[in-house]
């Protein structure tokens, strides 16, 4: 017994589904948004003799990371609530099952690639958070630390 594969076109009607590319056009907004936040994650350097700059540095994205989490939420919860009661208006042939199948599959793929990517994203942001505060702390002992023997040394010389 042979089997062949034939080519079907799988295509969902942007127009008469509106609610499912609302639901996808909205995630990729939302990459866009976690991609702009974990590129300056990545990509600032926390210096040893300043650390307390990064805080000043990372404000704004944690401001634009509270935005992202209170939206992604919403999504989260839009996106759900379809995947449990979908919605799709498909042309019935003999391929509307499989065509069915493959949209849900799409989202339901986006609903956890997105939920892991904000679980790395705030993973990200506290270890780098973390760091500068142990820079920061290591200064502190190194500071204290050439006080120390200064005050050590003063009390020998007198």
């Amino acid at each position: 017994m042979v089997f062949t594969m034939a080519e079907f076109k799988i295509s969902l009607d942007e127009h008469r589904n509106k609610e499912y590319y609302t639901i996808i056009n909205d995630s990729n907004e939302l990459m866009y948004r976690w991609n702009e936040i974990n590129n300056f994650i990545h990509h600032t350097h926390i210096s040893s003799l300043r650390p307390w700059l990064f805080k000043k540095a990372a404000r704004p994205f944690a401001k634009k990371m509270s935005a992202l989490q209170e939206d992604y939420s919403k999504w989260h919860d839009m996106a759900t609530r379809f995947q449990a009661n979908p919605n799709l208006v498909i042309e019935i042939n003999e391929m509307h099952h499989f065509i069915f199948l493959h949209y849900m599959s799409v989202l339901r793929t986006r609903i956890q690639q997105l939920n892991t990517d904000m679980k790395i994203i705030i993973d990200n942001f506290n270890l780098k958070y973390a760091e500068s505060e142990n820079k920061r702390n290591f200064l502190i002992a190194l500071i204290s630390l050439t006080f120390s023997l200064i005050s050590f040394i003063l009390a020998f010389i007198k």
